[in-house]
């Protein structure tokens, strides 16, 4: 299927695996009812034009074709929640599909709304929290060294880009298409998506924090699809 795009998109075919998801039945007590989920994630760049209708259009009708193809399906969508492509797609899944949002965190929240321009956009960040059915946060992988914009750091990120591709039946990827620029850049991201494959040192805790979101490593019989499209 060769289908132009404004953006990378990786995705999986039809769903073999049945997730249990956790869901409050009527009178309010917890139960778990076994739905077939969709799991949707999304990797990219933060120095995108969120407001740029051609992308935005781009992503809808890739996601719509997704709820085309798995009508009686439950959808969820994990992101980083950075600035950028993690909330454009998030925002849109949410919109279409329904999707339960998962946040995956690199680093602790107070240390995470650092990185944002702005105070619209920490609002906006904490907007998507309230609104998110499961945080993930992930494990620090160094003692300090995390706390500073070094490779210590860039590890956090891989992280939650190991645990997005080790999960996901689909993968958006909004890109240039060129190497990653550090560890857990959207390209290797893309590339452990695809050969289905991640670091050992990403494996660090992420079974425990895969059980506490409800999802599974995805099924390694679903069927792979690439559409390619450099911006």
């Amino acid at each position: 299927m060769r289908r132009q795009s404004l953006c990378f998109l990786y995705y999986m075919g039809i769903i073999r695996n049945v997730l249990s998801v956790l869901l409050l039945d009527t009178n309010g007590v917890q139960s778990v009812v076994k739905k077939t989920t969709v799991i949707l994630g999304v990797t990219g760049h933060r120095n995108i034009d969120m407001t740029d209708k051609a992308l935005i259009k781009r992503i809808t009708t890739e996601i719509r074709h997704i709820k085309k193809v798995h009508k009686a399906s439950n959808f969820v969508i994990l992101s980083g929640l950075a600035e950028g492509a993690d909330r454009l797609v998030a925002q849109i899944a949410i919109k279409e599909l329904q999707a339960q949002l998962i946040a995956v965190l690199a680093v602790p929240e107070e240390f995470f709304l650092m990185d944002f321009a702005d105070d619209r956009s920490k609002r906006a960040f904490k907007s998507y929290l309230k609104r998110s059915r499961t945080i993930i946060t992930a494990p620090l992988l160094s003692k300090k060294a995390w706390q500073d914009y070094t490779a210590s750091r860039n590890n956090q990120y891989a992280w939650i880009g190991a645990f997005i591709a080790r999960h996901s039946n689909y993968l958006l990827a909004i890109w240039d298409g060129k190497p990653a620029r550090g560890r857990g850049g959207t390209a290797e991201v893309v590339r452990w998506f695809k050969g289905g494959r991640i670091p050992k040192l990403m494996l660090t805790d992420i079974i425990k924090q895969a059980r506490k979101a409800g999802v599974k490593k995805r099924d390694k019989r679903s069927v792979h699809e690439f559409v390619h499209v450099k911006v």
